[in-house]
């Protein structure tokens, strides 16, 4: 077979046993864009469904974000409040800071 092939004998038997007799046609019609819109359509609905989703989301997450270091700050302030905390030693008098 490969020797045939090289002489290019196989080329020729298969070009007179094997051609087709009538040209192959298309068995579909073509694609219109009204046959494309209604798909196009749902894919850009989704995506602003899905932007409008993330908007929401990230609103939400900087709202509760902020709620939830108001409440952390008012819950720490509350518990200082309530602590005693020990006083200070004065300085002593004489007492300076040097710099080098």
């Amino acid at each position: 077979i490969q020797r045939l092939r090289d002489l290019g004998i196989l080329r020729q038997l298969q070009q007179k046993y094997l051609v087709d007799k009538e040209p192959r046609r298309a068995s579909h019609p073509p694609v219109t864009w009204g046959g494309i819109a209604p798909i196009l359509y749902v894919l850009i609905g989704g995506i602003f469904i899905a932007c409008g989703i993330f908007l929401v989301e990230r609103i939400y997450d900087r709202l509760s974000y902020s709620v939830r270091v108001y409440r952390r700050k008012k819950l720490m302030e509350k518990y200082l409040n309530n602590v005693d905390l020990p006083k200070k030693a004065p300085l002593p008098e004489n007492f300076t800071f040097t710099v080098r």
